[in-house]
């Protein structure tokens, strides 16, 4: 599977290629373009390195790829566990700025079931974590439920809320389609340090 597009933070433009990976591999990202060091970088929580405006995970050699996670949320559905994501740049390209177009291009490539045991991480207790007015909790539960709620002054977008059993149904019908989005008095304070070169300021 082979696509293109433009990084919203570097507005490089990238290829990628997502190919098969044997069982227990993971998701690697491999940085194509770089040469002189290891360029794999496997997705692991550890491999985090930062949030801010999008998802940053690098290696011990500092090798970074950044704006991963509308794609990690198309292979999450479609309970996709092993691959190769090889990109020529420094940032998965966004796209729409959902996981819609991602979740297309995998259903056109095909999965494949491996015969493996799959692992899986277990809430055991609850796990809060606050930051002014912004809260996020995770609760032990028997299946994948989410609960998310925003509230923003803007009409365009205003207190929005979703409550659901997320599994590749839910996901595509709910979650797929939904955009990374700013507001124009923030554009500039983003581009000062770097940031959304390629963001376009759309009228609602």
């Amino acid at each position: 599977m082979i696509f293109a597009g433009i990084g919203l933070h570097t507005g490089a433009h990238v290829r990628v290629a997502v190919r098969p990976a044997v069982a227990d591999m993971g998701i690697v990202f491999v940085r194509t373009d770089v040469h002189d060091r290891d360029n794999r970088v496997p997705v692991t929580a550890e491999a985090v390195c930062q949030t801010q405006l999008g998802t940053v995970i690098n290696n011990a050699d500092d090798v970074r790829v950044s704006t991963i996670e509308h794609l990690m949320a198309a292979l999450a559905a479609l309970s996709i566990d092993n691959c190769i994501v090889e990109v020529d740049g420094p940032e998965v390209p966004i796209m729409d700025g959902s996981s819609e177009p991602f979740m297309q291009i995998l259903d056109r490539a095909g999965r494949r079931r491996q015969e493996a045991v799959r692992h899986y991480i277990e809430i055991l207790s609850p796990i809060t974590v606050e930051e002014g007015d912004k809260r996020a909790s995770l609760l032990p539960a028997d299946r994948f439920e989410v609960a998310f709620e925003i509230a923003f002054a803007s009409r365009a977008i205003g207190r929005q809320a979703v409550d659901l059993v997320v599994d590749e149904d839910t996901f595509r019908a709910e979650l797929s389609n939904c955009r990374t989005f700013g507001f124009v008095r923030d554009v500039e304070a983003l581009r000062a340090i770097g940031l959304a070169p390629s963001g376009r300021v759309r009228s609602s």
